[in-house]
C-alpha cells in the first residue's frame, strides 16, 4: 500500500487470474475519470504512448484518440509530446470537457 496525505494505492493480488477492466473501474466511485495502462484491446478512448527507440510497432485502433510520442508520427491523430505530462493532461481534460 502506498500512503499520502490526501490519498492512497492498494495493490492486490490475484489468484493466477487476470482481471477485467470493468471489475477494476467498479472499485472506484465518485470520480470523474480513471486511467488505465495494458488494455489496448478494450473498446476505451486510448492515449497511444510510442517512443521511437523502442521500435516497436506503433498500435492504433478505432479507439485511438491521440498518439504520446517523442517524435511527431504521420497520421490524422493529435501528437502530443510524451516528454511534456502537461500537455497530456490538458489533452484529457479538454478531450473530457473536465473543468476543475
Amino acid at each position: 500500500m502506498l500512503l499520502g496525505i490526501n490519498r492512497y494505492v492498494l495493490i492486490h493480488k490475484t489468484s493466477n487470474k487476470t482481471v477485467d477492466l470493468q471489475t477494476l473501474i467498479n472499485h472506484f466511485s465518485d470520480v470523474d475519470i480513471i486511467l488505465v495502462e495494458g488494455f489496448k484491446d478494450e473498446t476505451i478512448p486510448k492515449i497511444m504512448c510510442h517512443r521511437s527507440a523502442n521500435q516497436k510497432p506503433l498500435f492504433i485502433d478505432n479507439f485511438t484518440v491521440a498518439i504520446a510520442c517523442d517524435k511527431p508520427i504521420e497520421t490524422n491523430l493529435p501528437n502530443l509530446n510524451i516528454n511534456e505530462p502537461s500537455q497530456i493532461a490538458e489533452f484529457i481534460k479538454s478531450y473530457f470537457e473536465l473543468t476543475r
